[in-house]
């Protein structure tokens, strides 16, 4: 792997992992400034990945490259961390045998010899945006496995669009409004203005919604 992309370290790191469970052959993982190997896993665009003269300049966003060269196993992503996390998990779930079905249960298959035809495959995924709104799936090896892109809201991460869920605040902040105009936040119980809530019968906090 390439050194300073730490994305696919981890992802090769667990790799090694699945294999070890799977079989109980030790695959260290080492960046591309070791001397090439007869026999290895080259994970993304690295030193070692140029001597397989494969062309990954016009691979669409978030795709997997997967090939085979001899005794060596080529895997390429491009997601939006600019790492190859992706395929490695898509790897090894599709010719792995692989599963993470919560935080707690995971299905590894158990296998004397990993055997691994001649691959060339090139995978996009049909889903550029994919999530789960369910607290276990928050799971940092559940998320990374399944390929899930949780919508970072504390980060206002706004590449899918500037109206996400929970937007009030983001369209009419309340520190702009709330004393301006009271009468655009709802009622709580004791009929009191609270900043947290827009009262969506009001026409003008409509219109300025609109507007904003």
């Amino acid at each position: 792997v390439d050194k300073h992309n730490i994305n696919d370290y981890n992802a090769a790191m667990q790799l090694s992992s699945y294999i070890i469970q799977i079989s109980g052959v030790v695959i260290p993982v080492a960046d591309d400034t070791s001397a090439p190997q007869a026999e290895e896993i080259i994970i993304g665009n690295n030193k070692h990945a140029t001597d397989l003269h494969i062309n990954t300049s016009k691979a669409a966003d978030n795709s997997c490259i997967i090939k085979t060269s001899g005794n060596t196993l080529f895997l390429y992503g491009n997601d939006d961390n600019n790492s190859s996390a992706n395929c490695v998990f898509y790897f090894a779930e599709k010719y792995l045998g692989c599963t993470v079905l919560s935080s707690d249960v995971s299905i590894i298959p158990h296998l004397k010899t990993i055997k691994i035809s001649s691959i060339n495959e090139n995978y996009s995924s049909p889903f550029s945006y994919r999530d789960v709104y369910y607290n276990d799936t928050y799971d940092s090896l559940y998320t990374a496995f399944n390929r899930i892109n949780h919508f970072n809201a504390g980060g206002q991460n706004r590449k899918w669009g500037e109206i996400w869920s929970s937007s009030f605040n983001y369209v009419l902040p309340q520190k702009k409004y709330f004393q301006a105009h009271p009468e655009w936040f709802a009622l709580d119980q004791n009929g009191k203005r609270i900043p947290n809530q827009l009262d969506l019968t009001n026409e003008n906090m409509f219109k300025e919604y609109v507007k904003n």
